[in-house]
């Protein structure tokens, strides 16, 4: 009896792999609705040619293209039916690579690798690739070239075994360098806002001056970034692991994968801000000698007393050399450039490190004046712009550690006198992990470390943004007064010559009141 209730129970039970768990949850990957999966597939494929010229050295110069696929066209899915061409100047792909790119996930450069990036972990771009085929069928097309040798390229994966099925096309001698990729989307939608691919690359160029951004939509309408800033930032440096920011599993596999071979040897010279001295320590805590224990013979229990003993010890401040923040005179020619603000400041927090050893580093932008702010019928309230490795964070908002902070804050209390907030912010968080409170990479989830730090910039920035308004207000207070002065001067000027018996006459004495009246707020008001 009980074998025949668990045989109902389990008849439709059947092993999944993970194309065809994404397929199902595909949401999860950010393509729920029709405009947001348009804006996640430019932002993944767009973002992994910046990463990849960006390490390389190479100043991105990237191509956005849009167009309505021509089978669709005079047909009621014609907006809904989309090829999308993103093309890079980056290093290209090796062939060796090709046979298994973009049609597998988790593969890719990123993959525990401590540095900042902006993709993350080989999901983006197979993501797109996948959605692609469940809406379409069509597999994606790619160009690839490194200088002399281009290779072209169809990329497909099997959604029931989630094997790769990429064909190389052919192979010719070529100048082309870098990587092109066209795919066709189906359940998109090319739209307008706050939440449309022009607003994001817009965006993306405001963290990315230094960059050449060509879009072109739908409609054949040409919008173009050229870039701002002439120095390329340093690419961020792999660093070591810290410490304090293993878990335990982390520790098993950077262990696992050590030429050491023993714990000892391991922690002292492949963990950053370590050392012989602390591995002493440990020893200590741990009453073994760490020196001594092969790497083989440390299981998940042994290595949960090492992790709790190394959070007992005091350590260096992660280095940062690993992070690559957009800097102080990238964001402000961006800034002039795309709002060309009354006011502005740019505030970076000192790095620091959350969960114990993760290092991460807080800026923002905040501009003040005409062009900033969100502007509705009788108000204008504060902008937010949300960037994480300084791509731009456009969806989810509502469930964003930067929202829920801002929220908290009581612009009134620096910005008297006004109902109206006309200020952009520009968050940007920096680490070499971000994290996000789901798949799809556009909420930041909240750490009181992270979010410390974030309030702790804007208090700075809105005390600077009251300084402004309080000496343009007092400027204007004075500029009020020198005029109702004026308004005296001929008649106050009449009577003192009267009074002197015209010792001096009215239109001299009227140079010296006017010399006076010029003379006030030079004590510093107008500063």
């Amino acid at each position: 009896m009980a074998d025949n209730l668990q045989a109902v129970a389990f008849k439709e039970f059947k092993k999944s792999n993970l194309t065809q768990f994404f397929v199902q949850n595909r949401a999860m990957l950010g393509y729920s609705y029709p405009s947001k999966s348009l804006v996640i597939a430019v932002h993944e494929l767009v973002t992994n040619s910046l990463d990849n010229c960006i390490v390389a050295g190479i100043k991105p110069d990237i191509f956005v293209k849009i167009d309505y696929d021509p089978k669709y066209i005079n047909t009621p899915q014609q907006k809904n039916r989309l090829i999308l061409t993103v093309r890079d100047n980056g290093t290209g792909i090796p062939k060796k690579i090709i046979p298994t790119i973009f049609s597998t996930f988790l593969q890719g450069t990123k993959f525990r690798v401590n540095r900042q990036h902006m993709g993350q972990q080989g999901i983006g771009a197979s993501g797109v690739v996948l959605f692609s085929l469940v809406e379409t069928g069509e597999p994606t097309f790619m160009k690839t070239g490194d200088g002399q040798t281009t290779i072209e390229a169809e990329i497909k994966m099997d959604l029931e075994t989630g094997e790769s099925q990429n064909q190389i096309l052919k192979e010719y001698k070529s100048d082309f360098r870098g990587t092109e990729i066209v795919v066709h989307l189906g359940e998109v939608l090319y739209g307008s806002g706050s939440a449309s691919v022009d607003e994001y690359l817009k965006e993306l160029f405001l963290a990315n001056p230094f960059s050449h951004i060509t879009f072109i939509n739908p409609d054949g309408e040409k919008t173009e970034y050229k870039p701002i800033v002439d120095q390329m930032p340093n690419p961020p440096v792999v660093e070591k692991y810290h410490p304090l920011g293993l878990d335990v599993q982390t520790f098993l596999t950077l262990l696992n994968k050590s030429k050491y071979k023993t714990v000892g040897e391991f922690i002292e010279k492949d963990l950053q801000r370590s050392g012989r001295d602390k591995v002493l320590d440990l020893n200590k805590i741990l009453k073994r000698d760490l020196y001594k224990i092969n790497k083989t013979a440390v299981n998940r229990k042994m290595a949960e007393d090492i992790i709790s003993a190394i959070k007992t010890l005091k350590w260096k401040a992660p280095k940062t050399d690993c992070l690559m923040p957009i800097g102080e005179e990238a964001l402000t020619r961006a800034i002039d450039e795309l709002f060309k603000p009354e006011f502005k400041t740019i505030i970076t927090r000192p790095p620091k490190a959350y969960r114990g050893g993760i290092p991460f580093i807080v800026e923002i932008g905040l501009a003040w004046g005409e062009n900033c702010g969100i502007k509705s019928d009788k108000t204008v309230e504060p902008q937010i712009l949300r960037f994480a490795n300084r791509v731009p964070l456009l969806f989810d908002a509502s469930a964003d550690m930067i929202t829920q902070s801002i929220k908290e804050i009581d612009f009134s209390r620096y910005i008297k006198n006004t109902t109206n907030f006309p200020i952009s912010v520009i968050v940007n968080i920096n680490s070499t992990f971000i994290p996000f409170n789901n798949a799809g990479k556009m909420a930041i989830d909240t750490d009181e470390d992270i979010k410390a730090e974030f309030k702790n910039a804007m208090f700075d920035g809105l005390r600077k943004i009251s300084v402004f308004i309080n000496k343009k207000r007092a400027r204007e207070i004075l500029e009020q007064h020198k005029s109702k002065m004026r308004e005296y001067e001929d008649h106050l000027a009449r009577i003192l010559s009267e009074a002197s018996d015209g010792y001096k006459s009215p239109n001299e004495i009227k140079i010296g009141l006017e010399k006076i009246i010029n003379k006030l707020g030079d004590n510093g008001v107008e500063d």
